[in-house]
């Protein structure tokens, strides 16, 4: 059967790839809590409030985000390669203990290996360099949302330390649901690989009937003696069902690749494959926030950690106005400005933003 046109996920782009035929990987999904939630979790909870937010994140080690194509030539020098992106549009209702939230949100990762990067590379300055080769594995994560969710806060004291603690639980209609891993061997201008591709793309929405529910909680403990202590985890049970979706696979052997606005390759002399529909059952994959403030300094201070496909780390100096941070180890300045109905956060890797691989940006609004 022939595919012509068959999207190939080859942006190659993070550290974890997918682990081979037949062996599902965790589906990507924004973060539900950002930053300034973290810092804000012992202030007290609100009467009655509307709030809205909207959320702009992306991230890569390849090219500079404002400027993808790279020059003719150019060699890429990294054992691995990744880019994961996400836009949220949230409204939430929050009284006393309880906080409830809609959001439309979309998040893609890419995950490719040194091969992988180098193949994008060439793709985009418009031919294959016959010097270079490898091994060739690229990943691909993209999801649509349609997500409610909702959790409760506590608090309770000891006699030297107060705990405040949170358990929520989200549920979703999922728009949109796209997995899938290449693989082959480069060798000068000809690429020889295999493809599977699992996705919703091309189903009509009555057919596909796709939902996912996940758990999420957090506790964070706060000494007299001027420290805090924060721990949240998200995702950390969950379930993905998809009714229907269509499972590709394909042969592939190209010596020309076309890159197109959604970060794909579409490989043009020959793909051989099969298509079938499928059921997809799936987990989400968790994400860790671990959190250490010293309140007895003016500013405070604050040592964060991240981990959902890979380990990120923070320290903050935290002011009442806002905040000052640095990310590492693809270092980005943070900094995050808020009043008591508003909050802006612009976190980047470079002042020039044609050099910035990383942007972010964050604005909420109480209404």
């Amino acid at each position: 059967m022939k595919l012509p046109g068959t999207p190939l996920c080859l942006t190659a782009l993070g550290g974890l790839l997918l682990f081979g035929q037949g062996t599902a990987q965790p589906v990507y999904i924004a973060p539900l809590q950002s930053v300034p939630e973290i810092l804000e979790v012992f202030e007290p909870l609100p009467e009655s409030r509307w709030r809205l937010r909207l959320m702009l994140h992306a991230r890569t080690n390849v090219v500079p985000l404002l400027q993808p194509d790279p020059p003719a030539g150019a060699l890429y020098r990294e054992p691995f390669a990744y880019y994961d992106q996400y836009r949220v549009a949230e409204l939430r209702y929050e009284r006393g203990a309880w906080r409830f939230g809609y959001r439309y949100e979309i998040a893609d990762r890419y995950s490719g290996n040194h091969a992988a990067a180098q193949l994008y590379l060439e793709a985009v300055a418009g031919r294959l360099n016959p010097t270079t080769a490898g091994q060739v594995q690229v990943s691909m994560n993209r999801t649509a949302l349609n997500r409610w969710w909702f959790d409760y806060t506590g608090d309770f004291r000891l006699p030297s330390v107060e705990i405040r603690y949170r358990v929520g639980l989200s549920w979703a209609t999922v728009r949109r649901l796209q997995q899938g891993l290449l693989t082959g061997q480069k060798e000068g201008v000809v690429f020889r690989g295999d493809m599977w591709l699992h996705s919703t793309a091309g189903v009509p929405t009555d057919e596909r009937d796709g939902s996912l529910w996940a758990v999420h909680t957090e506790i964070a403990l706060r000494s007299r003696s001027g420290w805090s202590l924060f721990v949240r985890g998200e995702n950390l049970a969950s379930t993905v069902d998809v009714r229907r979706a269509q499972r590709i696979q394909a042969h592939i052997v190209a010596n020309q690749f076309e890159p197109d606005a959604d970060g794909f390759l579409h490989a043009t002399p020959a793909i051989e494959g099969r298509v079938e529909p499928v059921r997809l059952s799936r987990r989400l994959q968790p994400l860790y926030q671990f959190g250490l403030a010293l309140h007895t300094t003016r500013p405070n201070f604050a040592l964060l950690a991240q981990h959902q496909f890979d380990w990120r780390y923070g320290i903050a100096s935290i002011y009442r106005e806002g905040w000052l941070m640095l990310w590492m180890p693809q270092p980005a300045i943070e900094i995050g400005w808020r009043t008591d109905r508003f909050t802006l956060v612009v976190r980047m890797e470079h002042l020039l933003p044609a050099r910035n691989r990383q942007l972010s940006l964050e604005i909420s609004q109480q209404l």
